[in-house]
């Protein structure tokens, strides 16, 4: 029986043997200086930050929108400085809006929409139109 360091044993002599390589991360740890090593494995460890960063910005979005319903019975313009930062927030992280937000928002003038209140909301055949006191209307279907 041959054996060779780094190679899969063979049982006679005419096999070839076949080196057995580690896995790709260990054999770049062999060859790459500390700093190197640590920017790698930063990269590694990446995704697991960006989805807590995406939490955080998710949980931001989600009380902006409460902020944005408390401030509206009382100060629109409040009301609009948080639904327009919460887009910000949405937007810098590349997360879709809630459907609940993106439903009571106004698309042009960034008010927070009270039905009966700055805004009206007819049913029409299948599906709902939401018309907002700027007149911008927003149809969504039935849900």
């Amino acid at each position: 029986m041959v054996t060779l360091e780094n190679s899969v044993s063979c049982q006679t002599d005419s096999c070839q043997s076949v080196p057995v390589h580690p896995p790709p991360i260990l054999q770049v740890r062999q060859y790459i200086g500390t700093a190197a090593r640590l920017s790698l494995e930063r990269n590694i460890n990446r995704h697991t930050h960006e989805t807590e960063d995406m939490d955080i910005a998710a949980e931001r979005i989600e009380r902006l929108h409460e902020l944005a319903r408390a401030a509206a019975a009382d100060d629109d313009e409040l009301a609009r400085s948080y639904v327009r930062l919460a887009r910000r927030v949405a937007e810098r992280n590349r997360l879709p809006l809630p459907r609940t937000f993106r439903r009571f928002t106004c698309d042009e003038c960034d008010a927070y929409l009270r039905p009966g209140d700055n805004a009206r909301v007819r049913l029409q055949d299948g599906h709902v139109v939401i018309t907002c006191e700027c007149g911008a209307h927003a149809r969504y279907p039935y849900d």
